[in-house]
């Protein structure tokens, strides 16, 4: 299994997230959204998806949600691995 998990500066990592993952045999790809916006096709759709400038727009709602969004993904990666774990 393989995640891309979106950082909101490259040194922060997903700590202890990642140390679950790891002990899962999870492999992970962390990348800002910057990096990710860099990709054309990632570009394309976001802006298709929301017009231009968004993806500047993007980033600083990022960065006002990361501690939000780190609590909602260390849920929903416990729920999903008692599924997996179950299958």
């Amino acid at each position: 299994m393989h995640i891309l998990i979106f950082q909101h500066i490259a040194c922060e990592h997903p700590g202890t997230f990642r140390e679950f993952m790891r002990d899962d045999g999870v492999e992970i790809t962390a990348k800002t959204v910057a990096q990710w916006g860099q990709i054309p096709e990632n570009a394309t759709a976001l802006v298709k998806a929301l017009g231009d400038g968004t993806l500047s727009q993007l980033k600083k709602d990022v960065g006002k949600q990361v501690a939000r969004f780190k609590d909602i993904l260390k849920q929903l990666y416990t729920n999903f691995m008692a599924v997996v774990r179950q299958a």
